[in-house]
């Protein structure tokens, strides 16, 4: 029990991050104008911060 459940929260955090790189990757392409940095991709990548650091506590609040 104690194993599958240490596959199945290594895999849930590698998912998860997989994911958060995947948007900051999507952020930073799509709010890219003429090579110069966009106000929404300042923004884009400060509530990408934000929602790592949610998910850093969550994921320590949870972690057992």
């Amino acid at each position: 029990m104690q194993m599958e459940q240490l596959l199945l929260r290594g895999t849930l955090t590698l998912f998860l991050y997989g994911i958060w790189v995947t948007w900051l990757w999507r952020l930073d392409h799509v709010f890219m104008i003429d090579d110069n940095p966009a106000i929404g991709e300042a923004i884009g990548l400060l509530l990408s911060g934000l929602g790592l650091l949610v998910w850093i506590v969550w994921s320590l609040a949870h972690w057992k």
